[in-house]
């Protein structure tokens, strides 16, 4: 089949999933009717439900993984992603002719000789802003997901951002532009929050963090880029691998994706992470690749996600096939881990593959298969690559699957049919992968496994045609085809009304709409009558109801029906709606006369989609005679009773007020909603009385003229509520209502995590013993780390996804009690589970190390001593395992054995103390002490007394983090309850040791505690911090609120070997404290150790 698709009304032919019963319509029984002029040829009439696949069943897309530079399948396959993007799939339902399942079934069709492996689904913002997430993931990504496992090939979701990628960033671009961008982490959580779990079970699903980063730009600092950028993201990374512990992740980069080569040396943490190139002409000849895209293949798996040319393009993407296109092949093939995403199977995203008269012409697409054209190569060279894109199937099976029985036409409409079939069971090895429905021999669709019916739509009116069924299994043997022959109904273009004109003042029903047919008299989104009513020969979704005998139902968005209505005299009537609206519901209705709009009216949530509710939309002025009333959702979902015009609400002043304006949701809690708006100014004369204020359509309160705010009372948590505003006038004129949603908090966690079960010992030695548990439950807040007990004392803490733990430092052949419990987020700890342990008999090892020599008082402060003393050695032979140092006979601290210095800190100003080192080996035997007396100093260095910086926490600090373990370090928070990390260290992301936050760095190495509040109240950083060779401040690189520099610019303190406080100025340095998201960054370059006690605001 030639690319020069012709796309005529006649001949565009689109298949859609039908909506399900989902109860809105009515509260009566649902039947199905047969239409009269319904014609079937073999088969006979039935109903039944579509039932949407989730994950490919197919050999060719398993899930993904990968393994060093390497993307493999479940089988150890090397797996080379090729394909190419469309546009965003909202783009096409906003403002292109063609529907993106179309598109998507073109790229996908190995017929027209399209062979990708994967296929990129851009997902826009504007599309999220346009339609919101839910929609966005309901009704574009789920489709496209599920066609793309029918057709084995990977779905690529690619949240397209084009934008900055830090808070900071964000702020300078809103003062510099007229548009306002969201906050970064706000978008990025809204959409990850949604898309990530939905897939997560999709085996053939890939995610794309975010298209292009692209400011802070930091051009010239390619190292401090991507650091940043790395900073910014691995939140979010952690959120999707949160939802999706197994979907890859594909990773950008700053400057638009520009700044792969630093991947190696700054790997993201986490697993299964491929990291992102966007290549296009503008970056140079593929030649000079290799520093930034080419060698970090070598080390890291790499994708180009975008790359493109075009010989009449602009700046970014003019290029030849003969001078760029080839020589990009050539350079991309010599890289074997590599994989490819072409930009872009479009007729108007550029680059092109495809020209199109006019502005996105319904008409004809025709491939760009120039000899210097992008469209035709990319298609010759996936067709050329297509045996090893894929790794072949293991099962030998050449046995198809039986031929889908009963296939079966309901439901037949002007421009649809129902079509159904029964589930087969392949009878050979491979299994069943999907269905493929065909329309006169053209294939349309594919269902996946789990499937038996579907909608086909975009026929002609009064048309026979001959619908297949054939089923395929994961290998592609494909049955024989099953088919039926039907005709769609005629279609009458005359607009009369039903039963004679409406007759007003008087109450019109529902689903007494005009005759005339779809897009004369009314416009329905459904194939067929979903309410299952036979009150009319219609596909308008027509159902019972108690209240009047029949309603319209399931409404969504863009459905109309009209009225012709006949008006014995002008004047003002009063307009109400009876409308029901149940959980997931609402929206907005409009009413136009004649073309004209005359009033829009807020559906809220009434409580379920059988409990009527009269909406009184207002005054409208209507004129004499005959005319076209037209009832159109705006948006959301509805069932619709019947429309009332009334006399005028009474002599005098008629006039209602206006609406109220921008209602908006200020605050809430757990069981109150509160909102405000914009006082509004009655033009009737009786003047503003008051304000109405309603709760899913029941009045709860009022409020006096002169008040613009309210709040309810007495909700449920976590309940999703429509509170909407009216204003009244003197005359007792109401207003429309405005209105908004918005969900009360959750309560208060108070339930404890299940206990852990299972507790068992699962290895000891003469000084250890190790237990492992199976994880708790808690509904609530979520289990946040475990308590591991000894002998009924506390004895650490693991995070939540640990259940291991060793308790060491025991005595040979001794019995213990080991305990674990569960602790919630909410500070909930659940019952203690124990289990009894018998450390081993000693090796044999009686004999004690020496004593530590030399022991020395190194240095002294107001609140601390530091110590030194030469190593002990062990003649037991079991070695020395670490050192004792004691205060005043009273054990305070543990070093290993490789250490021979400690701090004791804490210690009070000008006073004499003994201190104490043994030496413990690895049977737990214990030296003699050395013994040494030392006194603190009388004062700082600087002759000033100590003002309790060293030590001590003013009473009016907030401390960022003390490191007491409370929270743990490895949980990634601090005490403001917000994020912290670091990594890249000698020592990994650092070691909470003593109170203390240990950094071992050489040559690199990230630290970031994230504050997300405005410190403009406070004055001072202050670090508590020692270095392990003083002077560190020259080798730190500080970042806060827009300042970043060397430490020792900002401070006039120095690190010195023993902690001390190290303050920055952060007016006087020029630090935004006002900033929502304040960051402490900083880097290290040299090697030393950096152990910090304390991070505070003063």
């Amino acid at each position: 089949m030639s690319d020069d698709y012709a796309e005529t009304d006649a001949g565009r032919r689109e298949v859609s999933v039908g909506r399900s019963g989902d109860g809105r319509s009515g509260g009566g029984a649902a039947t199905a009717t047969r239409r009269t002029a319904l014609k079937t040829i073999g088969a006979a009439a039935a109903g039944g439900t579509l039932l949407s696949g989730r994950a490919s069943a197919g050999v060719p897309t398993p899930r993904l993984h990968t393994d060093g530079k390497w993307i493999r399948d479940p089988q150890g396959n090397e797996v080379q992603l090729r394909g190419m993007a469309t546009a965003d799939p909202g783009f096409y339902r906003q403002y292109h002719p063609k529907s993106f399942e179309e598109v998507l079934r073109w790229a996908t069709d190995t017929d027209r000789g399209w062979h990708p492996n994967v296929v990129r689904l851009p997902i826009t913002q504007d599309s999220v802003n346009e339609f919101g997430i839910e929609t966005v993931v309901s009704e574009f990504v789920r489709p496209a997901v599920d066609i793309l496992a029918s057709r084995d090939v990977y779905a690529l979701v690619d949240f397209h951002l084009i934008r900055p990628y830090t808070q900071g960033a964000t702020e300078t671009y809103n003062s510099e532009n007229e548009d306002t961008l969201d906050p970064i982490d706000d978008v990025m959580r809204t959409f990850w929050n949604a898309v990530a779990p939905e897939f997560a079970d999709d085996e053939h699903v890939i995610y794309e963090l975010f298209n292009e980063p692209t400011q802070p730009a930091m051009y010239g600092d390619d190292e401090g880029a991507w650091q940043t950028w790395r900073d910014a993201a691995q939140p979010w990374v952690d959120l999707v691998r949160e939802h999706a512990p197994e979907t890859p992740i594909i990773v950008g980069s700053p400057r638009w994706t520009s700044v792969t080569h630093m991947a190696p040396e700054y790997p993201f943490e986490g697993e299964n992470l491929i990291y992102a190139a966007h290549i296009y002409p503008a970056n140079g000849a593929p030649s000079e690749f290799d520093q930034y895209y080419g060698e970090p293949a070598d080390d890291v798996p790499v994708v180009v996600t975008e790359f493109g040319w075009d010989p009449a393009g602009g700046s970014v993407d003019q290029g030849t096939t003969s001078g760029w296109g080839e020589p990009f092949r050539q350079w991309a093939e010599d890289y074997a881990n590599m994989g490819w995403i072409s930009w872009c199977f479009d007729d108007s995203w550029a680059p092109t593959f495809f020209d199109s008269p006019g502005e996105g012409a319904a008409s004809t697409w025709t491939l760009k298969d120039g000899d210097d054209q992008m469209g035709g190569y990319i298609k010759g060279w996936l067709d050329e690559t297509k045996t090893d894109s894929v790794p072949a199937s293991a099962v030998d099976d050449s046995t198809a699957p039986p031929a889908p029985p009963n296939p079966t036409v309901s439901n037949a409409t002007e421009i649809s049919v129902d079509l159904s079939w029964d589930g087969v069971t392949d009878e050979g090895e491979a299994g069943l992968s999907h269905y493929t429905v065909y329309l006169d021999g053209e294939r349309v669709h594919e269902a996946l496994a789990g499937a038996t019916e579907t909608t086909v739509s975009g026929l002609s009116p009064g048309t026979t045609y001959e619908f297949a069924v054939t089923a395929e299994d994961d290998v592609g043997n494909e049955s024989d085809p099953a088919t039926v022959v039907a005709e769609t109904i005629a279609r009458d273009a005359q607009q009369s009304p039903y039963d004679g004109p409406h007759t007003l003042p008087g109450r019109v029903q529902a689903e007494d709409f005009d005759e005339g047919g779809q897009g004369i008299s009314y416009t329905d989104t459904s194939a067929a009558n979903q309410g299952g009513a036979t009150y009319r020969d219609t596909a308008v979704d027509i159902g019972t109801s108690a209240e009047s005998g029949y309603n319209v139902g399931y409404i969504s968005t863009g459905e109309w029906l009209e009225y012709t209505v006949q008006v014995e005299s002008a004047g003002t009537r009063t307009t109400r709606v009876n409308v029901s609206a149940g959980s997931g519901g609402g929206g907005t209705l409009r009413i136009s006369v004649d073309g004209e709009t005359l009033a829009t009216q807020d559906v809220w949530q009434t409580g379920g989609w059988s409990n009527w509710q009269a909406i009184r939309v207002g005054d409208l002025d209507l004129p004499e005679g005959e005319h076209v009333v037209r009832v159109t959702a705006d948006s959301g979902a509805w069932n619709f009773d019947w429309i009332e015009f009334g006399e005028s609400s009474g002599s005098g002043d008629t006039t209602a007020p206006p609406a109220p304006a921008d209602l908006s949701v200020t605050g809430r809690s757990s069981s109150s909603i509160s909102v405000e708006w914009d006082g509004v100014t009655d033009t009737g004369g009786s003047g503003l009385d008051s304000y109405a204020v309603h709760v899913d359509g029941s009045e709860v309160r009022t409020v006096p003229a002169g008040t613009t705010s309210a709040t309810v009372e007495d909700l449920s948590a976590e309940t999703r509520y429509s509170v909407a505003v009216s204003a009244v006038d003197g005359a007792g004129n109401e207003s429309a209502m405005t209105s908004a949603s918005a969900t009360t908090d959750a309560a208060a966690d108070t339930t404890a995590p299940s206990a852990p079960a299972n507790l068992s010992v699962t290895d000891t030695t003469s000084a250890s013993v190790s237990v492992s548990w199976d994880a708790a439950t808690d509904d609530g807040s979520g289990v946040d780390h475990y308590v591991v007990s000894l002998d009924g004392s506390e004895d650490g803490t693991v995070p939540a996804g640990t259940t291991t733990a060793t308790v060491d430092g025991l005595a040979a052949d001794s019995s213990y009690e080991i305990g674990a419990s569960a602790v919630d987020a909410a500070g909930n700890a659940s019952p203690t589970v124990t289990v009894a342990a018998t450390t081993d008999e000693s090796d044999g090892d009686a004999t004690a190390p020496s004593a530590p020599p030399n022991l020395s008082v190194t240095d002294t402060t107001t609140s601390t001593v530091a110590l030194s003393w030469d190593a002990s050695t062990d003649p037991g032979g079991s070695g020395v395992d670490h050192y004792v140092v004691s205060l005043d006979g009273s054990d305070e601290q543990t070093v290993p054995a490789d250490t021979t210095a400690a701090t004791v800190q804490g210690l009070s100003i000008e006073t004499a103390y003994d201190l104490a080192v043994t030496a413990v080996d690895g049977a737990g035997n214990e030296s003699a002490a050395a013994t040494v007396t030392a006194t603190t100093a009388a004062s700082d260095d600087d002759g000033s007394e100590d003002d309790g910086s060293d030590g001590e926490t003013p009473a009016d600090a907030l401390v960022v983090d003390d490191y007491d373990g409370d929270p743990g370090w490895p949980s990634h928070r601090n005490d403001l309850d917000q994020w912290c990390g670091a990594g890249s260290f000698a020592n990994g992301g650092g070691e909470e040791t003593g109170g203390a936050l240990v950094l071992e760095y050489d040559d690199g190495g990230w630290f970031q505690s994230q504050i997300n509040r405005d410190v403009s109240d406070y004055d001072t950083l202050v670090f508590e911090v020692s270095g392990a060779n003083g002077g560190e401040e020259s080798e730190v690189l500080f970042d806060m609120g827009g300042v970043r520099t060397m430490l020792a610019d900002v401070t006039d303190d120095s690190v010195g070997t023993s902690t001390s406080a190290v303050r920055v100025d952060m007016e006087s340095t020029g630090i935004d404290r006002s900033s929502p998201s304040v960051r402490l960054n900083f880097w290290q370059g040299g090697s030393s150790t950096l152990t910090i006690e304390e991070i505070r605001l003063e």
